[in-house]
């Protein structure tokens, strides 16, 4: 068996290749190298995809949640309240937008934010929730919102998500919006980094286009101060030939999480994260909560299959926020799960045979 990466973008490449390529020729001949048509047209055909009205293209994911944050008009001494098993970026945003990063810990089943945990804090009309949709699992936002004062805020990180629906409903349903990255591994990945924000709300769209452009719709005209963050058309390009193809991605990343459900389902010592049972899933990952997990990985390795672990420190033990102040045992479910959660590979273009491979490597790893 040839190498098994964690993930390989090649399936995907070669499917989209002829026709980004035509349209990059035009690019490059008109020398439309930022904003215009073919932005516009992915921003287009996002909203179709996700039945929300407004898609902002910005740089990337964080600066998807920072912009959208700065939208809201938040007070500044506002609490933004986010779970603690999650990429930095979500956090960052918060912490680049000036305001308080409060985490919450997860579910020991899911990783997704555990919503005992959050109501037990004093939610008041300046708090914002970021629930991340982790691993490609819908977090339960209408549940989230029903619990919220009606002056609470809810952005979505749809980041691991495209695609995914929470009781037949996109991300940004039931929030202000939601915010994706685009980076290459996401199920719905350009060639490079890239963002954006969903919303039905004409005041965040007006407000994040304007934060994108350095405050700027017309040229020369700065109505606030701004940023640089404007997806690449080039990208836009990319994007917009993938979502073509994207359901039909997700649903092979469904069906190998299903060859790896049949494949581990009797084993002892590995046990396969569900989706929850409202959510339809993306599968961005496929994670397992394993024993003696460092081993595991060497052995692995050693047989030539990569795997990554999603994420080995909880954001409030990172040097970045050493300074957060947490009690001993806030957060036990997300330091548990850390220290035994295991992404197996799950990507479009993955064979059974793989799969079977890995699944057989791993049995053999605990029988032997």
């Amino acid at each position: 068996m040839k190498h098994i990466p964690f993930i390989d973008l090649s399936f995907q490449t070669q499917a989209i290749y002829k026709s980004v390529q035509k349209e990059w020729d035009k690019i490059i001949n008109s020398s439309s190298f930022v904003m215009g048509k073919y932005l516009d047209d992915f921003e287009k055909s996002f909203s179709q995809f996700t039945a929300i009205k407004h898609t902002i293209g910005v740089g990337n994911g964080g600066d998807a949640i920072e912009l959208t944050l700065r939208s809201l008009n938040l007070p500044k001494d506002s609490k933004i309240f986010l779970p603690v098993n999650t990429f930095i970026a979500t956090a960052t945003a918060v912490t680049r937008a000036g305001y308080d990063v409060r985490f919450i810990d997860v579910n020991k089943d899911d990783g997704l934010i555990n919503f005992e945990n959050l109501f037990s804090n004093k939610l008041t009309n300046k708090s914002c929730v970021i629930p991340v949709h982790l691993f490609g699992f819908m977090v339960d936002v209408s549940l989230l919102k029903k619990n919220l004062g009606k002056n609470n805020k809810i952005i979505e990180d749809a980041s691991q998500a495209h695609g995914a629906k929470f009781n037949n409903l996109p991300p940004g349903t039931h929030g202000q919006a939601a915010t994706y990255s685009f980076y290459p591994g996401k199920n719905l990945g350009a060639f490079g980094d890239g963002g954006a924000i969903s919303t039905s709300l004409s005041s965040v769209e007006k407000k994040v286009s304007l934060l994108r452009n350095y405050g700027s719709i017309k040229k020369y005209q700065h109505d606030i101060v701004g940023f640089n963050s404007r997806l690449d058309p080039m990208q836009a390009v990319v994007l917009k030939e993938k979502l073509k193809h994207l359901d039909k991605w997700n649903n092979i990343r469904r069906q190998n999480y299903k060859k790896y459900r049949d494949h581990l389902k009797d084993m002892e010592h590995v046990e396969l994260i569900e989706e929850p049972k409202f959510s339809q899933s993306v599968f961005h990952l496929t994670v397992a909560k394993v024993k003696n997990r460092e081993n595991l990985i060497k052995y692995l390795d050693k047989n030539k299959i990569s795997t990554i672990i999603h994420y080995p420190v909880p954001l409030h033990k990172t040097k970045a926020y050493k300074n957060y102040n947490f009690k001993k045992g806030e957060f036990k479910n997300a330091e548990k799960m850390a220290g035994e959660i295991l992404s197996l590979p799950n990507y479009p273009g993955m064979t059974n045979q793989q799969i079977s491979y890995v699944c057989e490597k791993i049995n053999n790893f605990y029988n032997n």
